[in-house]
């Protein structure tokens, strides 16, 4: 559990850093507008990969996975 702690944490470091770098690297070569666009960008980037984190965090091992319930049902081949 102390790996997926630390990858979540390197994941999220690396998606706002990155997306400070996109976005100074394009205030400096192109203009403000694409900067500020890239950063709007990298924000709902980040807030989409907090979101997912929240969502597999949720999951608990008492949980119902409806594909195994489809599959004892099924006649697999």
């Amino acid at each position: 559990m102390q790996e997926y702690v630390a990858l979540k944490q390197q994941l999220l470091d690396n998606t706002r850093k990155s997306g400070g770098a996109i976005g100074a690297y394009l205030l400096f070569t192109v203009n403000g507008t694409a900067a500020l666009l890239a950063m709007i960008g990298a924000g709902a980037s980040y807030a989409y990969l907090l979101w997912l984190c929240r969502d597999v965090d949720a999951v608990r091992g008492t949980d119902e996975v409806p594909i195994w319930e489809a599959n004892k049902v099924c006649c697999c081949r």
